[in-house]
């Protein structure tokens, strides 16, 4: 049973949005598509396991998709989290291509791929920590020991995975897809299912959803961008010219386009870029629009507001887009 779905990912959305809203010609856009291809990749690559895992029994498997929580010593995030009666499983996907080399030795990955090389952190040693993030963060919220085992799953056929290792886990956790589900079948044979009672999972997972925390981060910032690097104004949905505001609609000079709802994605992306509170005047100047249209716009849209009049402040949460 799939308690937490998979939902549209914030940080694919605000790179979306700058690439949008800054020339073709600026020189970091090809750091931007560079971060967000890694961000669809890793995407893809867990969405990949989906169709192993629906075959689990949905009356004894919980999953968890995506799920960042916030503990003591910061937050960490699990690509999956798999509830039994037995134990708890993390997975952690990679969904690299070329040639993977993991080094015990320099808790390292190398990846070799058309003649460059690339290094990232050993995932077994990733996982080892969510386990002990995950360890004391149920400690601290009262729950039971619970086991909770760990699996590296490479996502992508067109990879070649090689372990310069000694320690047994490396070659017992680091799999391909299509051994996710015997593994996980000879984990549950070898814990007794009764460890975990109906009861404390139901309260698991509530916890757990409420705990889930999506990480926000300022992506104008990372790319060392201002706002004069950004195109203002509501672009159009076809064609990407800036449309303008004409009797109630917008309207395309360039292709023709018409729309009643442009301005929709415009809000949003402000709010992916700047700032999930606003005022009038901030977004009517984003919009290229006066106060008293963007007034009206605000009003038919009904967000979250706070205030009066001129103190008037709206609120997007951008939490709520990731679903």
């Amino acid at each position: 049973m799939i308690v937490k779905k998979r939902g549209n990912s914030i940080s694919q959305q605000k790179l979306e949005a700058i690439l949008r809203r800054i020339p073709i010609s600026h020189s970091k856009r090809s750091k931007v598509e560079d971060d967000l291809k890694m961000c669809i990749s890793g995407i893809k690559g867990e969405q990949s396991l989906d169709y192993y895992l629906n075959f689990l029994d949905q009356w004894n498997f919980y999953i968890f998709q995506s799920l960042r929580i916030e503990g003591e010593n910061g937050a960490f995030q699990l690509d999956f989290l798999i509830i039994t009666y037995g134990f708890l499983l993390i997975i952690e996907t990679k969904n690299y291509i070329g040639e993977i080399i993991i080094d015990e030795k320099y808790n390292q990955l190398i990846k070799m791929y058309k003649d460059k090389e690339e290094i990232y952190p050993d995932p077994i040693r990733q996982v080892i920590h969510q386990k002990y993030q995950l360890n004391n963060w149920l400690s601290k919220n009262k729950f039971p020991q619970i086991p909770i085992k760990t699996l590296v799953v490479f996502t992508n056929q067109n990879s070649i995975i090689k372990t310069v290792a000694t320690s047994p886990i490396y070659y017992e956790n680091i799999i391909r897809p299509t051994m996710l589900i015997g593994k996980i079948n000879s984990m549950s044979q070898s814990h007794n299912r009764d460890i975990i009672s109906n009861p404390v999972i139901k309260k698991l997972n509530k916890t757990l959803l409420k705990a889930h925390s999506p990480l926000i981060e300022d992506k104008v910032k990372k790319f060392e961008l201002n706002s004069e690097d950004i195109i203002k104004g509501v672009i159009c949905p076809k064609c990407e010219n800036i449309m303008k505001r004409e009797y109630g609609r917008w309207h395309c000079q360039k292709c023709d386009t018409v729309s009643k709802d442009a301005h929709i994605q415009a809000i949003k992306d402000y709010t992916l870029l700047f700032d999930q509170n606003f005022s009038n005047s901030e977004i009517s100047e984003f919009l290229n629009l006066s106060s008293r249209s963007t007034y009206n716009l605000l009003a038919k849209i009904n967000l979250k507001s706070t205030g009066t009049y001129k103190g008037r402040r709206y609120f997007l949460d951008l939490s709520s887009m990731e679903n």
